[in-house]
């Protein structure tokens, strides 16, 4: 049986933008995914997607006291800052829409770079960099830097990097949206490769409903709520 390593329970998060000014950008929000669920999230600008994802990937704190938010049947609300940290490193990845690539390093660095943070011995981080980068297809591009590679090339690169610490989760926000439609296409086949081989949960926030047809399941929210 699959187990669940997202949980949401009436999770709110409201941003006070002056004592009497705030923002509900989620409201009571509960949620379940599974280990290896491949989903898109969709939503208007300002439906609380971004708001989301940021809690789930603990780069942000629900509101106090409100619902309850637990990451691999962890708290985030138990764990100190290093905690969380570690948690994050150890157990999540991100794909950005606008790569996040470190300019000044080659695909090889950017790849290698976050096992380094995570202290993963030198020949197994050599080695682990050496089998994304191929299975992303970039085994002849592992000097170039990300100016020197086309758009398509820059998000292998970043999804290789966030897979560089074999995490359970991946956290995609428009991970095509700076894509034309055959590298959009190129990497959704890709994502859902790896969803299926390895079996890492994929959430990919998209406005595009071709890019959602391609994920098992879409979760839609709308006013800081799930809708249908």
């Amino acid at each position: 049986m699959e187990s669940t390593v997202i949980k949401l329970k009436n999770l709110s998060k409201t941003f006070y933008l002056t004592k009497t000014n705030k923002v509900e950008a989620l409201k009571n929000v509960s949620l379940e995914i599974k280990q290896g669920d491949f989903l898109a999230l969709m939503g208007p600008s300002g439906s609380g997607k971004s708001t989301l994802l940021n809690l789930v990937g603990l780069l942000d704190i629900p509101d106090e006291n409100n619902g309850e938010l637990l990451i691999d049947d962890h708290n985030p609300k138990d764990l100190n800052k290093t905690e969380l940290a570690y948690l994050r490193r150890d157990t999540i990845g991100f794909i950005f829409q606008t790569f996040n690539l470190l300019p000044r390093m080659n695909a090889w660095e950017n790849v290698l770079l976050p096992m380094r943070y995570a202290k993963v011995p030198r020949k197994s981080r050599k080695d682990r960099t050496k089998k994304l980068l191929t299975m992303m297809n970039l085994q002849n591009r592992i000097k170039h830097k990300p100016a020197e590679l086309s758009g398509g090339e820059r998000q292998r690169v970043a999804i290789a990097r966030a897979l560089a610490n074999q995490p359970k989760i991946i956290l995609a926000d428009e991970p095509t949206g700076n894509l034309d439609s055959k590298s959009g296409q190129d990497i959704m086949k890709i994502l859902k490769e790896l969803n299926r081989k390895e079996g890492v949960t994929m959430i990919i926030v998209t406005h595009d409903q071709e890019i959602a047809d391609m994920t098992d399941y879409t979760i839609k929210l709308k006013d800081g709520e799930l809708c249908s």
